[in-house]
């Protein structure tokens, strides 16, 4: 996995723009456990244009699922040993990486590893992103919400799933 990320980070590097991870990955990392799938953020500045990703993964031999092109949001899925290792970007245009991670649901998903630093073996905290502490929420075992819109999505899905399930 580790030569995929080091290919995409030097991809994104030559593009002029910097790659983070983010997420559950980084936070699974942090807790010792074997992360899945990774969350990229990349931070493309106004001036430049954002990395080639049907070329990104042409070079990886992947496949390229378009999410949301207006919001910049892309999946790569490629072939990783015996299976397939998903790839999600979240392309920042204009835009700020803490801005970015202040618009996620929890502070301990609201963390950010710049790709270079995340390609060795251990992980050094000191270079983690962290505008909403959620280091010292993860320490402490805690689950908190990066801001109230989280809280208002969670209640309105609660409440739709009992209007489902009333309906049965």
């Amino acid at each position: 996995m580790n030569n995929k990320l080091k290919s995409i980070n030097e991809m994104i590097s030559a593009a002029g723009s910097r790659g983070y991870i983010v997420g559950g990955w980084l936070r699974d990392k942090l807790l010792g456990r074997s992360p899945g799938d990774v969350d990229l953020v990349v931070e493309v500045a106004a001036d430049v244009p954002e990395p080639e990703w049907p070329e990104v993964a042409q070079v990886l031999n992947g496949t390229l699922v378009v999410l949301d092109e207006q919001r910049g949001l892309y999946r790569l899925v490629l072939p990783a040993g015996d299976g397939k290792l998903q790839v999600d970007f979240d392309v920042v245009a204009g835009g700020t990486l803490c801005a970015n991670l202040k618009r996620r649901d929890f502070t301990i998903n609201a963390l950010a590893l710049p790709l270079s630093a995340g390609l060795g073996g251990e992980l050094n905290e000191g270079q983690v992103v962290d505008p909403l502490g959620g280091l010292a929420n993860l320490r402490a075992g805690l689950i908190r919400a990066c801001g109230p819109d989280v809280i208002a999505s969670i209640i309105r899905l609660v409440c739709l799933w009992y209007r489902q399930w009333r309906k049965g």
